[in-house]
């Protein structure tokens, strides 16, 4: 799990590769990732995002993801 602090707000999800799940709103996104983190980090950089945390997701949260992609 990804926090993403965005210098310019955004109105919808940032398009970032390997992203399983991005919620948020205007300044800070949270990105559930697929493993592909440094390509994640490289892609929010290269839209002035700055990474301003990074923790393990929990299960559900990796559950839900995986859930929804499968529908």
């Amino acid at each position: 799990r990804l926090v993403l602090h965005f210098e310019t707000p955004l109105d919808r999800a940032p398009n970032l590769p390997g992203a399983l799940r991005i919620t948020g709103s205007a300044h800070e996104w949270t990105v559930l990732c697929n493993g592909r983190k440094p390509e994640i980090i490289a892609a929010a950089q290269s839209l002035s995002a700055a990474l301003v945390e990074e923790a393990h997701a929990p299960f559900d949260d990796i559950f839900a993801a995986y859930a929804r992609i499968n529908r």
